[in-house]
């Protein structure tokens, strides 16, 4: 999850030139393959997430920010309640 943080990140920097504004949402979960696409709770919460997102901002859920804890991002990414997720906030 660190991992796609950063990713996120870097793409905001990297586009930011071209003056676009990327809005990335992140969560994590299992996902059923339903024939060649993916559905289940996961997609659905990863993609309310993600409308969340303002531009030029990272949202993850508090899955996800309960999953990097002790990680090095320090950054201003928010972790949204959404879909009965019961934690929110910045992270720190």
């Amino acid at each position: 999850m660190a991992m796609a943080m950063r990713c996120a990140e870097a793409l905001n920097e990297g586009i930011a030139e071209l003056g676009i504004q990327l809005r990335s949402g992140i969560h994590t979960g299992e996902c059923e393959a339903v024939g060649d696409d993916l559905g289940g709770l996961a997609v659905h919460i990863g993609a309310r997430v993600g409308a969340l997102a303002g531009p030029g901002e990272i949202v993850v859920s508090s899955t996800v920010k309960e999953l990097v804890v002790g990680s090095d991002i320090t950054s201003s990414i928010t972790a949204m309640t959404c879909c009965g997720e019961t934690n929110s906030g910045e992270m720190s």
